[in-house]
Protein backbone atom coordinates (compact mmCIF):
# COMPACT_ATOMS: atom_id res chain seq x y z
CA UNK A 1 0.00 0.00 0.00
CA UNK A 2 1.32 3.28 -0.66
CA UNK A 3 1.63 5.50 2.08
CA UNK A 4 -0.98 8.96 2.17
CA UNK A 5 0.08 10.73 5.20
CA UNK A 6 -2.22 13.71 6.20
CA UNK A 7 0.77 15.10 8.45
CA UNK A 8 3.39 14.58 5.33
CA UNK A 9 0.89 16.46 2.43
CA UNK A 10 0.49 18.93 5.22
CA UNK A 11 3.79 19.89 5.14
CA UNK A 12 4.64 19.37 1.56
CA UNK A 13 1.34 19.95 -0.41
CA UNK A 14 2.38 20.68 -4.08
CA UNK A 15 6.13 20.02 -4.57
CA UNK A 16 6.72 16.95 -7.61
CA UNK A 17 9.59 15.99 -9.19
CA UNK A 18 8.77 18.16 -12.54
CA UNK A 19 8.91 21.03 -9.92
CA UNK A 20 12.88 20.06 -9.86
CA UNK A 21 15.23 22.29 -11.01
CA UNK A 22 18.64 20.06 -12.56
CA UNK A 23 20.96 18.65 -10.10
CA UNK A 24 18.04 18.99 -7.36
CA UNK A 25 17.58 16.03 -4.50
CA UNK A 26 14.72 15.05 -3.51
CA UNK A 27 12.84 12.38 -1.09
CA UNK A 28 9.97 10.83 -2.53
CA UNK A 29 7.07 11.23 -0.49
CA UNK A 30 4.08 9.39 -1.66
CA UNK A 31 2.84 8.89 -5.40
CA UNK A 32 -0.61 10.88 -6.64
CA UNK A 33 -1.63 8.64 -9.28
CA UNK A 34 -2.86 5.26 -8.35
CA UNK A 35 -2.68 4.21 -11.84
CA UNK A 36 1.02 5.38 -12.87
CA UNK A 37 1.92 4.06 -9.28
CA UNK A 38 2.46 0.57 -9.47
CA UNK A 39 4.74 0.46 -12.59
CA UNK A 40 7.10 3.92 -10.77
CA UNK A 41 7.25 1.70 -7.83
CA UNK A 42 8.58 -1.52 -9.68
CA UNK A 43 10.79 1.35 -11.61
CA UNK A 44 12.41 2.08 -8.14
CA UNK A 45 10.35 5.23 -7.63
CA UNK A 46 9.67 4.14 -4.00
CA UNK A 47 8.20 6.85 -0.59
CA UNK A 48 11.35 7.39 1.09
CA UNK A 49 13.95 6.95 -1.97
CA UNK A 50 15.73 9.76 -3.12
CA UNK A 51 15.92 11.01 -6.61
CA UNK A 52 18.05 13.68 -8.41
CA UNK A 53 17.07 15.95 -11.38
CA UNK A 54 19.77 14.71 -13.73
CA UNK A 55 18.59 15.97 -16.93
CA UNK A 56 15.81 18.38 -18.79
CA UNK A 57 15.23 18.08 -22.87
CA UNK A 58 15.09 21.29 -24.60
CA UNK A 59 11.57 22.12 -24.62
CA UNK A 60 10.84 20.56 -20.99
CA UNK A 61 9.62 16.97 -21.91
CA UNK A 62 11.07 14.40 -20.89
CA UNK A 63 13.00 14.62 -17.61
CA UNK A 64 15.37 12.45 -16.23
CA UNK A 65 15.66 11.32 -13.08
CA UNK A 66 18.48 9.38 -11.18
CA UNK A 67 16.57 7.33 -8.32
CA UNK A 68 17.39 3.36 -7.05
CA UNK A 69 20.94 3.75 -9.08
CA UNK A 70 19.62 4.37 -12.23
CA UNK A 71 19.01 7.39 -14.71
CA UNK A 72 14.88 7.07 -15.64
CA UNK A 73 13.17 9.17 -18.40
CA UNK A 74 9.61 10.21 -17.61
CA UNK A 75 7.32 12.83 -19.05
CA UNK A 76 6.80 15.89 -17.22
CA UNK A 77 3.11 14.33 -16.45
CA UNK A 78 4.52 11.29 -14.94
CA UNK A 79 6.86 12.86 -12.70
CA UNK A 80 4.42 15.81 -11.35
CA UNK A 81 3.01 12.39 -10.00
CA UNK A 82 5.98 11.52 -7.55
CA UNK A 83 5.52 14.06 -4.65
CA UNK A 84 8.42 15.11 -3.19
CA UNK A 85 10.43 16.78 -0.73
CA UNK A 86 13.02 18.86 -1.85
CA UNK A 87 16.11 18.47 0.03
CA UNK A 88 18.56 21.07 -1.16
CA UNK A 89 16.40 23.88 -2.65
CA UNK A 90 19.41 25.50 -4.44
CA UNK A 91 20.80 23.14 -7.28
CA UNK A 92 23.98 21.61 -5.93
CA UNK A 93 26.98 22.54 -8.15
CA UNK A 94 24.87 24.90 -9.95
CA UNK A 95 25.77 29.06 -10.14
CA UNK A 96 23.22 31.07 -8.05
CA UNK A 97 22.45 34.30 -10.28
CA UNK A 98 21.59 37.31 -8.14
CA UNK A 99 21.87 39.88 -10.86
CA UNK A 100 19.67 39.78 -14.29
CA UNK A 101 20.72 37.71 -17.38
CA UNK A 102 20.57 40.54 -19.31
CA UNK A 103 23.65 41.79 -17.63
CA UNK A 104 26.53 39.87 -17.59
CA UNK A 105 27.93 37.87 -15.11
CA UNK A 106 31.33 38.21 -13.71
CA UNK A 107 33.05 35.49 -11.80
CA UNK A 108 34.19 36.28 -7.84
Amino acid sequence: MIPNNADTLALHPDKTAADMAIGQTATIVRLSDGELSLKLLEMGCLPGETLMLQHIAPFGDPVCIRVSGYNLSLRKSEAATICVHIENETPAGLPVFTQPLSQPVTAA
